[in-house]
Order: C-alpha cells, then sequence, then structure tokens
C-alpha cells in the first residue's frame, strides 16, 4: 500500500527501456491503483455481464500477487449525469457497489462520441438519454456527487479527422474551461487525482501546444484536486502533411514519441486508444502509457471468443467458442486456467449457452477474459519489478512476447 497521499501518483520501478511501475494512492477506501494496469469499462457503473459481486471474484485466483486488488472502474461522465440520488454524499461506488477505484472520463472509449455544440464554458456529452450539455456548474456538481478516485476535466475533444481551424478552437476552449476549473473556490475533486487531456486531434502544431498546456497544468490544484496524471489519445492517425510553418510532427509514431518525451515524467499516463495486447505491450516498453482501458476482453467476449494470454509465452489464437467443434467437447475452456470459468465449465457447455442465445455464456467468457488481462498486466508489473532487481531485461521479454504472438 503507497504512503503517499490521497491523489497521489508515485514511481516504484524501472526498466533500463523506458517500462515503469507505479502507485495511484486513492481517495476513497479501495486502497491503491499499481500500474501498468487496466480499468474495466462499464456502463453507468456496471460492468457488462457482470453484478459488482462477481466483479470482485473475477481477480480471486490473483490474491497475493502484488498490486492485484478488486479491478479499477472505468466511468464515462456523461453516463453517470443524474444516477447518483440527491442528498447520498457517499459517491459513486458506495452507490454502485464497487469496490474498486473508480475512473471519470469524459469520452467514452467503446463509442463514437458525436459532435455537438462546444464553447468556452460547456461541451455536449453523450447520456443514456441522449447529447445534453454539460457546463462548468454542472460539471463540479457532477464530480462533487461522484467522488471518483480518479477524475479527467472537462474537455473539447474534436472528432477524428477534424480540420485544423476545428482543433485549434477545442484547445481555445479547453483552456478556457481550465482556467475557470482552476480559479474556482471549490472542492468537488478533493482528494481525488486529475487527469488533464492532451487535445488537438490530428494536427500536429495543435497537439504541441496542448502538451504545453498540460505541461502548465501539471501539480495545479483545480476543485481541491491535484493534476497528476494526462490523457493521451491514440496519435497514430496523425498524418505526415500535418507539419506545418508553425511546426508539427512527421508521422503519428512521431507523435506519440514526442508527447511522451515532452510530458513530465512524474505524471500518470493514461493511454487511450490501444486495446490490443501488442500494443500495450510496445506502449509500456517505452514509457508511454501507464494506464488502459480495457475495452479488448469486453469486445472479444461479446465475439464468442475466449483469450489465451500470457506475457511468458504470446497471445495465442483466440477460442471461438460458437465453432461448432466445440458442440461436444468435454474440455476446459482454457486448460490451466484457474479462474471459475475455467474450473467450472466445458468448452461444450459454453458452446451450447451461445448458440442458445443464453445470457450467462457470455458472462462466463466475460469473467475468463478479465482475469486474463489482469493476470496479464500483473505479469508486466511483475516483470518490469524483476528487472530492476536485476532479472531479465523488460524489453526482451516485451521483443519476445510480440515475436510469439
Amino acid at each position: 500500500m503507497s504512503t503517499e497521499k490521497a491523489g497521489a501518483f508515485s514511481i516504484t520501478a524501472r526498466s533500463a527501456c523506458g517500462a515503469r511501475c507505479g502507485i495511484v494512492a486513492v481517495c476513497g477506501g479501495s486502497g491503491a491503483l499499481a500500474t501498468p494496469s487496466c480499468v474495466v469499462p462499464t456502463f453507468r457503473g456496471v460492468v457488462p455481464f457482470l453484478p459488482p459481486d462477481v466483479v470482485g471474484q473475477v481477480v480471486a485466483p490473483l490474491a497475493g500477487r502484488a498490486g492485484t486488488g478488486p479491478p479499477a472502474a472505468l466511468l464515462v461522465q456523461g453516463d453517470a449525469i443524474k444516477v447518483v440520488p440527491a442528498g447520498f454524499d457517499q459517491g459513486f461506488a458506495a452507490f454502485a457497489a464497487l469496490d474498486g477505484p473508480v475512473m471519470a472520463v469524459v469520452a467514452d472509449p467503446a463509442r463514437y462520441n458525436m459532435s455537438g455544440s462546444r464553447s468556452k464554458s460547456s461541451v455536449t456529452v453523450e447520456t443514456p438519454a441522449g447529447r445534453t450539455s454539460l457546463d462548468i456548474a454542472g460539471y463540479k456538481a457532477l464530480l462533487a456527487g461522484l467522488k471518483a478516485d480518479i477524475v479527467e476535466l472537462l474537455v473539447d475533444v474534436p472528432q477524428p479527422g477534424a480540420g485544423t481551424r476545428r482543433c485549434a478552437k477545442a484547445l481555445d476552449n479547453t483552456t478556457a474551461m481550465w482556467e475557470a476549473l482552476a480559479a474556482a473556490d471549490d472542492r468537488s475533486a478533493q482528494g481525488a487525482l486529475v487527469l488533464a487531456r492532451v487535445t488537438g486531434g490530428d494536427a500536429g502544431s495543435v497537439v504541441q501546444q496542448s502538451v504545453a498546456l498540460v505541461r502548465k497544468m501539471a501539480g495545479a490544484e483545480v476543485l481541491g484536486g491535484v493534476v497528476g496524471g494526462v490523457v493521451v489519445p491514440d496519435l497514430r492517425s496523425v498524418a505526415a502533411d500535418s507539419v506545418t510553418a508553425e511546426g508539427g510532427y512527421a508521422s503519428g509514431e512521431a507523435a506519440l514519441a514526442a508527447v511522451a518525451a515532452e510530458l513530465p515524467d512524474s505524471l500518470l499516463r493514461v493511454y487511450e486508444g490501444v486495446e490490443q495486447p501488442h500494443e500495450i505491450v510496445a506502449a509500456v516498453r517505452d514509457g508511454k502509457g501507464d494506464v488502459f482501458y480495457g475495452t479488448y476482453p469486453t469486445a472479444a467476449a461479446d465475439l464468442g471468443y475466449a483469450l489465451e494470454l500470457s506475457l511468458a509465452h504470446g497471445q495465442k489464437q483466440h477460442v471461438n467458442l460458437r465453432d461448432v467443434s466445440f458442440a461436444e467437447s468435454q474440455a476446459p475452456l482454457v486448460a490451466g486456467c484457474p479462474c471459475y470459468a475455467c474450473e467450472k465449465h466445458t468448452r461444450g457447455y459454453i458452446h451450447h449457452l451461445l448458440v442458445v442465445h443464453e445470457m450467462v455464456g457470455t458472462e462466463l467468457l466475460m469473467i475468463h477474459n478479465h482475469y486474463v488481462f489482469q493476470a496479464f498486466f500483473a505479469d508486466i508489473r511483475e516483470a518490469i519489478a524483476a528487472e530492476a532487481a536485476g532479472g531479465a531485461p523488460f524489453a526482451d521479454i516485451a521483443a519476445a512476447f510480440m515475436a510469439a504472438s
């Protein structure tokens, strides 16, 4: 358990290649969030197909491994509007019976966010009841009710492919909102670690200005929380022709490398848009990301796939449980896996559940896939810590993983 104050991020181990382990001391009763880590996406605080009491049991086989505990929940701020009843002052985690930390972000990583009205005092957000405008006063009220452990500042996010003028306007709007939030005499995010997003879309020169703004905000107190983290979008779409007279990046990969190098080392880095295991390993190896969104295991379960994944052996072929060849299989879901789904159920049984559209089939795949992903990140943390203690270089482990996948 970290001894840092609530809302603090501290680095505990480094590898020679730039990979790092850390701890986020959260403000609730959920202990701490170990990094590298993935947060489990939710809809209004509920993990798809998994009741709150089951979510905590997913990682039960990992008990005793350093940094493992109830998984962190990813909450989209727009989905949480009007969820916590008025007068309930214990926060969203208590209301939704979540045992792990809660990270509240602006944009849903698994959903295309529609454009809407934007200004220097409000943005349009997606909610379960449609789009609505969220202004600074509404945002502060939302944070006060959520009492999340990690919160993202209100931000104008341009759509993919937006032009330079739209990206520049998004940065102007974001700057105005952040200045207003920093000036507000309010404690809505007290004790939370605050995230500032790099914005600018596909415009390299605007991204550079956004990074400069994030550097300026780092360490500042906003609504009672300290800006100690940054959301880095997937900038691989930044094209070579984004280099202008004002500056820019030669390519998307150059943009990502430059942004990672320009950000303060002390900031928690939430890497958005990177989902595939080999992409995650590469991002961790290069020090680009500390926290990732766990949309990959959810999407695989929705399609009927069971993941076979380990840092030591690479990513094997997914098991498609809808395939008719598994109709009479008495083999466990994945041999050797200690999760509940694998220990108690066969491939044939789960195949039957899927083909008759019984939701328990998807629920069992969700249990397995999320366990595998959490175990994968535990392997990454242990490998980085082992190198710091004189073990094998993480760069070699990462190279072997990507070669085997």
